[in-house]
């Protein structure tokens, strides 16, 4: 590679032990390309065996989650869903206090859409104007486990006292719904409202449930 620049090589660890590592060599094959993934990408959907993806259009949001396992929807409603929420004197160490404004990205218009396949699964890139910023929203799903990835970027932001939240209506029977987080040294049960929590939370109405595996900013509603 050329000087500041680098090679990233993505692969399936298998068998790693829950508590321990494990080693893996790169060595040369005599295979010139990765064979190609068993899922397929069509015009507004991504399917592998576990998932089904379908998205808007107009907006990129994501309009249906199938999970083929379940035989239903993840989602009551658009999920991915970026949200704006105007706060009034923030303060980063006590109480949040928002002003009830919010901007979405279902009110913004898509500036395009890319999906991509590969020997792990199946991805979607879509950009779209968001407040003074663009927005860039990637999915992956994967043929090796019931898992699906969401990155979200926003470039050139110019500044504001906003809370940036994504948006995942979650189809459960929630009148007997209840949520699971990881806090210090513990799993708490949580539900109503916004708490700080660490790298996940698992929401489930006794029959079917959805695990929220974080790596940003730990902060779930």
């Amino acid at each position: 590679t050329e000087e500041g620049e680098g090679t990233v090589v993505e692969f399936v660890a298998r068998d790693v032990p829950p508590t321990g590592i494990r080693a893996y060599r790169v060595v040369e094959s005599p295979v010139g390309h990765a064979a190609p993934a068993g899922c397929t990408s069509q015009e507004r959907a991504l399917e592998t065996e576990h998932f089904r993806v379908e998205w808007d259009a107009a907006t990129g949001d994501l309009t249906r989650i199938w999970d083929k396992h379940a035989g239903r929807d993840v989602l009551s409603a658009p999920g991915n869903v970026i949200i704006a929420a105007h706060e009034r004197n923030p303060d980063m160490e006590g109480n949040i206090y928002l002003t009830g404004e919010q901007a979405t990205s279902s009110e913004y218009r898509l500036l395009g859409a890319e999906t991509s396949q590969d020997a792990l699964g199946c991805r979607l890139r879509v950009r779209s104007t968001f407040l003074d910023c663009t927005l860039v929203r990637e999915v992956a799903i994967y043929d090796f486990t019931a898992r699906i990835d969401f990155v979200t970027t926003i470039e050139d932001f110019e500044g504001g006292d906003v809370m940036i939240k994504a948006s995942f209506p979650l189809a459960l029977a929630w009148e007997r719904a209840h949520a699971t987080c990881e806090t210090p040294f513990a799993a708490t049960p949580k539900l109503d409202g916004h708490f700080a929590a660490q790298t996940w939370a698992d929401c489930s109405d006794g029959e079917f449930g959805v695990a929220l595996l974080n790596c940003g900013t730990p902060g779930y509603w």
